[in-house]
């Protein structure tokens, strides 16, 4: 909806002081409903602690779920996420993981997965043949992609290895 206020801080590191006052600012110039948080910032937890009883989401990803700083997982899981009303985790995997890990309870976790319905896009086959030509793919090539940020946690190095194979598969057939 176009009437929902959104920021987005962009904090550098966990203790960006800068975009936490940023932060501050924006929670006495507004009066929000929620708030919805993507990160386990330290400094920005901490501040969510003196914000009452607003509603706050978290969406867990898993990373740090599987990541290897149990340090930090300690601090945030433990210490400072009890204050979500919500959790939104973006897979079974990651629901169970939360559980299992008796991380939140589980009545606050709803599973809300990422994607897209295909099927529901309408998509225009003359530019995508533009789009083609412009990248200087011939055509009855596929085309494989990512949309995410670069990290070994996303699974590159699958997602090169899997476009590898199709350009195998796809090369015999010629």
């Amino acid at each position: 909806r176009e009437s929902i206020k959104t920021h987005i801080l962009g904090m550098r590191h966990g203790l960006d002081i800068f975009k936490a006052r940023r932060f501050v600012s924006l929670l006495k110039e507004n009066s929000y409903e929620a708030l919805h948080v993507h990160d386990r910032n330290f400094l920005i937890n901490i501040l969510l602690l003196f914000c009452g009883k607003l509603p706050k989401i978290f969406t867990d990803h898993g990373g740090e779920l599987i990541g290897n700083n149990p340090w930090k997982r300690f601090l945030f899981y433990r210490i400072l996420g009890w204050q979500y009303t919500y959790v939104i985790a973006n897979s079974n995997y990651v629901r169970k993981m939360l559980v299992q890990n008796r991380l939140f309870d589980p009545r606050k976790i709803i599973t809300l997965y990422n994607g897209t319905n295909f099927c529901e896009i309408r998509r225009d086959p003359c530019s995508a043949e533009r789009k083609r030509k412009t990248l200087g793919i011939k055509d009855g090539c596929r085309v494989v992609g990512i949309i995410g940020r670069i990290v070994h946690l996303k699974g590159i190095a699958l997602i090169i290895e899997t476009a590898v194979e199709i350009n195998k598969i796809d090369n015999k057939k010629i």
